[in-house]
């Protein structure tokens, strides 16, 4: 309900037209649009009146269906949701320590990267519902457009050490219908409808997200809110964790062989599925435990779900579902893990009698989760272990995430920039483009070669420039005359403005590298 007076002007402004040389009235500012919306939904007096609310009902992603629960804390922004999908449980959350993520396989890692803490922030504010608030100061108007059949009025906020975000409120009933979050690679959109009254307030109880990526894209249908007078900070935290789903028998460590294939230049590891031959993996910190789908259907596994991945190209890649009850590394081993099965060609690696067989998928995140992995690509073998050796003398270097791929700060011609390690990059060192234009100023002064190479990968293919660097420095390693790709893109991975570039397996091959996901740290020596 508007307050007396606004229901006043409105009125007036019907019954008496506008002398002709006034009708070209400026739009209402940003922070009267935000006002009038919170005062007419209600959410206004909602968020002064309790500190909280928990929200329940079901998520539909990956084309399956799954139940849905959120907290959001009005007074600090904190969350967490959880998305159950039976073999596939997600959960995402805010809480004291920063934020962080739980994937399909029911292990956390910390998004705590400089962008991911600046999505965190104007995450924070949506969660506490910040634009209801009075007095959004940070807010500009930007225009119009059409958005569930009304034409809304377009707020741009930028809270304070956050990115972006548009809102999208309607002229005719005065409701929130769309945010966009403005990413450093793509946008994050989340519509809202279906709006209902609980206690005097207008709520959606319809809810899309979608930001490009199949484990974060769903719709919720929320089936009902309850509001609280205190939140417990604990409902913030991650599920608990459970740790007994990785082990090495006989021994606290295991060592593999690791080859690097010829034909693709990818590192490789031998796994054997549910008892099966052991069959090729490309090892990649950028990825996700994967199978292709020739390799699902010979291991004659259930493949459910459906979703596209995204990655360095601008488009996406169809994806479904699996799960596994076994994966053996050598003497170590991965128990009731789920893959994404990818339709991607992988290539070829050779086996023990050196003939050529298909690979089979890749072991990312999810491995690297459960072990402390060593690659040590002079001596071609990697070394497993499931916790870190206190005592093992390396200079750790911290990692940090945006997303799911490690990042660590190294020096592209004495000029700081965030690199993400990617084992499964198989050129080598790769500069992006819209990071340079981004530090023009001080931008490092690459040599410049002739000619260009076009790469591919999920999402499609990228176009490259060659060029040479004077060095690169990344804690104990040092790169000097190297050269290097500078990815032309403008979506997907290789477009973002907040990372500097990624470096890949070619330059690390005289090196020995360990990565240890659960302290956030890697070593590198010779």
């Amino acid at each position: 309900m508007l307050p007396r007076s606004f229901r006043y002007v409105a009125l007036f402004a019907v019954l008496i037209p506008a002398p002709a040389a006034c009708r070209n009235i400026a739009p209402p500012s940003a922070e009267s649009v935000l006002r009038i919306s919170a005062l007419t939904s209600g959410q206004w007096r909602l968020t002064n009146a309790f500190a909280g609310e928990e929200l329940s009902g079901a998520a539909n992603g990956f084309g399956l269906l799954g139940r849905y629960r959120e907290v959001d804390d009005f007074r600090t922004g904190r969350f967490a949701w959880r998305a159950d999908y039976g073999a596939w449980p997600l959960a995402e959350g805010l809480d004291r320590r920063g934020r962080w993520r739980m994937d399909a396989s029911r292990r956390v890692h910390f998004l705590n990267s400089n962008q991911a803490t600046a999505v965190a922030v104007t995450e924070a504010y949506i969660a506490s519902r910040g634009y209801a608030r009075l007095g959004n100061r940070n807010a500009t108007s930007i225009g119009s457009s059409y958005e569930s059949d009304q034409r809304c009025d377009l707020i741009a906020v930028t809270p304070s050490k956050g990115v972006t975000a548009v809102l999208s409120i309607g002229r005719r009933d005065r409701l929130l219908h769309r945010i966009d979050v403005h990413l450093s690679t793509r946008i994050e959109t989340i519509r809202y409808g279906n709006y209902r009254s609980v206690r005097g307030a207008k709520l959606p109880f319809s809810v899309s997200v979608d930001d490009g990526d199949a484990p974060a894209t769903a719709h919720i249908t929320i089936s009902s809110y309850r509001f609280l007078a205190r939140v417990d900070a604990a409902a913030f935290e991650p599920p608990p964790q459970s740790l007994d789903d990785a082990r090495i028998n006989n021994g606290a460590t295991a060592r593999v062989p690791l080859t690097i294939s010829r034909g693709t230049g990818f590192p490789i590891v031998f796994a054997a599925i549910n008892g099966y031959p052991a069959m090729p993996f490309i090892v990649d910190t950028g990825g996700h435990d994967i199978l292709t789908p020739s390799a699902a259907r010979y291991l004659r596994l259930k493949v459910t779900g459906r979703g596209v991945s995204f990655g360095s190209g601008p488009g996406s890649t169809p994806t479904a579902l699996t799960s596994v009850q076994n994966v053996s590394i050598g003497n170590a081993a991965m128990l009731s893990q789920p893959f994404t099965v990818l339709d991607l060609d992988l290539g070829k690696a050779s086996d023990a009698r050196g003939q050529l067989v298909p690979i089979a998928g890749i072991l990312g995140l999810e491995f690297f989760e459960r072990f402390k992995v060593t690659l040590n690509f002079p001596k071609r073998e990697v070394g497993l272990a499931l916790q870190a050796d206190a005592d093992s003398g390396d200079k750790w270097i911290p990692l940090t995430f945006t997303s799911d791929e490690p990042l660590v700060d190294a020096r592209l011609n004495g000029r700081l920039g965030s690199f993400a390690i990617d084992t499964g990059n198989n050129v080598g060192l790769i500069v992006y483009h819209r990071w340079l234009l981004a530090t023009s100023t001080s931008a490092p002064g690459l040599n410049w070669q002739p000619g260009e190479m076009g790469g591919s990968s999920v999402g499609g293919a990228v176009m490259f420039r060659h060029a040479r660097a004077d060095s690169f420095v990344l804690g104990a390693m040092r790169l000097n005359g190297v050269p290097l790709l500078v990815a032309n893109a403008h979506a997907g991975s290789m477009s973002s403005t907040s990372e500097a570039g990624s470096l890949g397996v070619p330059p690390l091959l005289p090196f020995c590298v360990t990565f240890d996901y659960r302290a956030g740290t890697m070593a590198i020596r010779r």
